[in-house]
């Protein structure tokens, strides 16, 4: 399988279909904007099915909290959502959901998640004064206090943002660290945390996938069709445990991580291996590539029947 990915990974043809799908998402229109919104929602009606993610993240008597650290809410008809993402006028996606006055039930804080010093362990007066950024970190503590049913942390890098040099290379790591720091630091025990990752063959996605099997029960999860050439997968975090001690060793890492992309100082991370949950995620892409048509970009009707995907715990 994974030669079937390397291959697919090198094919010309797909240079180009993912040139023009990255086009089309960076200068979308209002009817684009709306086409990604469904297809969004969809993926979610899918995960749930599968996973049963969305159904588990709400008590009985109470609204659902949810924490949404890329302004994408599913349909959520009964949730009461906090969110952050980045203000249009700073490359980031248009709200297309109605928030503040126009829903009390939905609040949009409009920042750059990666930028919250404060949030990730940084004392605001040792950041170095010729750091490129030095002026763009906040002492903020976004929702600071409260705790959370679900945390999604699906947030992508923006070609459409405006960034310092210094942070191309490395910008995938710090927003990924960000919302993860975030997320174990809102959500409640026995919430569910759901994260977009990529490559699932790398070595930091699987040392991320093995840290959460230690305090959560992990499923991973591949749309069928939204993501069948793609490398992107969701892991779906149920019943974490963040007061656990593996849940405060992880987040450690994950400051350091965050730290280290952001400051350039060298510092320790801790390795694991999980092999036990790759395989499906790897069985969906490999088959996705091996059911394209790199020619004209489209997918052959893929005919394997949807199955639960592996888990642990």
């Amino acid at each position: 399988m994974i030669f079937l990915l390397i291959k697919g990974w090198k094919r010309e043809s797909g240079d180009v279909i993912f040139q023009r799908r990255c086009k089309e998402a960076d200068t979308a229109d209002v009817r684009r904007r709306k086409g990604f919104f469904l297809l969004m929602k969809r993926i979610a009606f899918e995960m749930n099915n599968l996973t049963g993610a969305l159904s588990l993240a709400g008590d009985e008597d109470s609204t659902m909290q949810v924490l949404d650290l890329c302004m994408a809410p599913g349909p959520y008809s009964a949730a009461s959502i906090d969110a952050i993402c980045l203000a249009p006028e700073d490359g980031g996606h248009e709200v297309l959901i109605p928030f503040g006055p126009e829903d009390s039930r939905v609040c949009v804080l409009f920042m750059d998640i990666t930028m919250l010093a404060a949030e990730y362990g940084v004392d605001m007066d040792s950041i170095p004064i010729d750091h490129p950024d030095a002026a763009m970190f906040k002492p903020l503590l976004p929702y600071q206090g409260k705790q959370y049913n679900m945390v999604l942390c699906d947030g992508q890098v923006l070609r459409t943002q405006k960034r310092e040099a210094y942070r191309e290379p490395c910008e995938p790591t710090r927003l990924t660290n960000a919302q993860l720091i975030l997320g174990l630091q809102r959500i409640k025990p026995g919430g569910t945390l759901i994260i977009l990752l990529h490559k699932l063959e790398t070595w930091h996605s699987m040392i991320l996938v093995r840290f959460f099997s230690t305090f959560a029960t992990v499923e991973l999860f591949k749309p069928v069709k939204a993501h069948a050439i793609m490398s992107s997968f969701y892991m779906v975090a149920k019943n974490v445990q963040p007061q656990s001690t593996e849940a405060k060793t992880a987040l450690e890492q994950y400051r350091k991580l965050w730290h280290r992309a952001t400051f350039g100082k060298e510092v320790e991370v801790e390795t694991m291996k999980p092999w036990k949950m790759l395989r499906q995620c790897w069985r969906n892409l490999g088959q996705g590539w091996q059911n394209w048509d790199g020619g004209s970009g489209h997918c052959r009707r893929i005919r394997w029947r949807r199955r639960r995907l592996c888990g642990v715990g």
